[in-house]
């Protein structure tokens, strides 16, 4: 890290934004700025991440947990998906925040057949919930009105492909 780099985490961390308004921040020193935050999120996120998995006693998949380490918000667009040609609305993942009403590891034990075979990671509309079939790492769509399971991907990668927006 450069001098100028120094002196504008320094002077972030002393006076916050205020702080480097008067620096004449050159575009780039914005991005690297920036970047920087980012991957500290990102680490913050994983290792919260890697600590609910030990939780869980299930590793969360890789690709799932790459993503999720990059959210700032559990709130994800695009959000919808089909299931058997029925749109469906994904409202937010569960948290890795252990403080968090929507705690992901508060979502494990559920009175069905499947219970401690899935694990739930987000909420749709009307509660029904994404999960990882913890024998596969599949993602599968739960209907708690049926008890039932459709599996919709191989992997998070698979399915975040068939997630689009309203346009």
């Amino acid at each position: 890290m450069n001098d100028r780099n120094k002196k504008i985490i320094e002077e972030l961390e002393k006076n916050g934004t205020e702080g480097i308004k008067n620096m004449n921040l050159t575009p780039q020193e914005i991005d690297d700025l920036v970047d920087k935050i980012d991957n500290k999120i990102a680490v913050l996120n994983m290792e919260e991440t890697l600590e609910v998995s030990k939780l869980l006693g299930y590793n969360l998949p890789i690709d799932y947990c790459t993503f999720y380490s990059k959210q700032l918000t559990t709130h994800i667009k695009p959000n919808l998906f089909k299931v058997n040609g029925k749109e469906k609305i994904i409202r937010y993942l569960y948290t890795m925040d252990k403080n968090s009403k929507t705690y992901i590891a508060k979502f494990i034990n559920f009175d069905s057949q499947y219970s401690g075979q899935i694990v739930p990671f987000a909420e749709l509309e009307f509660g029904d919930t994404l999960c990882f079939d913890k024998s596969t790492n599949n993602i599968v769509y739960y209907n708690h009105e049926e008890d039932s399971i459709i599996k919709l991907a191989d992997s998070w990668d698979d399915f975040s492909k068939q997630l689009y927006s309203e346009e």
